[in-house]
């Protein structure tokens, strides 16, 4: 099994928060101390990247496992689950393996299914996302600029937070092109959406209101199908809530796991 690079802080019930595509588990310092006053708090580089061993699989369920028995090693009682885009996928496929670890989930801009099929119009169109692997492949560097402005787009500060982004991506090694190509697979053939129901953790989807890779029609959609879910649209966001928006992002989070501060 490889080894999960996995930051530890705070004190509190036990809170394990995953990344998206092609980042690393320091995206979350807007968000981490607020978090970190009443959780102790997991912060997990995905497979591939950041410090985090690279890991011998391409498809969601085997890197959900994989995930799952180093987490359940390191704590011993339920913990509740943050997941962001590709991380949100993770969540999703984690709880629907093993209900019993998870108590509470937290879904950040993230979907179900996250590209377009004949009866699936919320996701990125398969032309695009096509278009977007061949440039991974071909300069990442220049891909991943790309990639963070789209990420930030739609927020009212889109240049500050791409600055940030950018600066954050380089405190940790760039992630292994292997790892990038299995991120996109599982992107790409990824599709949740019948098996939604099957979620019994009561859920709280957060999404931005102007998220350009995440339409949130899909949000919309998504937290319908589920048995406990409550949908939280962030105004004048992108799909990076959690920079865009930390101080709601972290009342929203506390609140939810009944962790406000009175």
């Amino acid at each position: 099994m490889s080894a999960l690079y996995i930051e530890q802080m705070g004190a509190g019930q036990p809170l394990v928060i995953l990344h998206g595509w092609g980042m690393h588990g320091g995206i979350w310092q807007t968000v981490r101390d607020g978090l970190a006053e009443h959780h102790r708090l997991y912060i997990v580089d995905l497979p591939g990247m950041g410090f985090s061993d690279a890991l011998l699989a391409e498809h969601l369920p085997q890197v959900a496992n994989a995930m799952r028995a180093e987490l359940n090693q390191l704590i011993a009682q339920p913990y509740h689950l943050i997941g962001w885009s590709l991380g949100g996928l993770l969540a999703m496929q984690m709880a629907l393996q093993e209900s019993s670890a998870i108590a509470k989930l937290i879904l950040v801009a993230t979907t179900p299914c996250f590209v377009d099929r004949h009866d699936w119009q919320h996701g990125v169109p398969k032309q695009v996302f096509h278009g977007f692997f061949k440039e991974v492949m071909q300069d990442f560097a220049s891909a991943l600029e790309k990639f963070l402005a789209l990420i930030a787009m739609g927020s009212s500060h889109t240049r500050q937070e791409v600055k940030m982004l950018l600066q954050v991506m380089l405190q940790r090694p760039h992630p292994r092109l292997q790892s990038l190509q299995a991120g996109l697979k599982i992107l790409l053939e990824s599709d949740l959406r019948e098996q939604l129901q099957d979620i019994q953790q009561p859920v709280l989807w957060i999404h931005g209101e102007r998220d350009r890779l995440c339409p949130v029609s899909a949000a919309q959609w998504a937290t319908q199908q589920l048995p406990q879910a409550t949908l939280e649209i962030f105004s004048a966001a992108g799909h990076e809530p959690f920079i865009s928006h930390p101080q709601q992002f972290v009342q929203s989070v506390n609140a939810f796991l009944g962790t406000s501060s009175s």
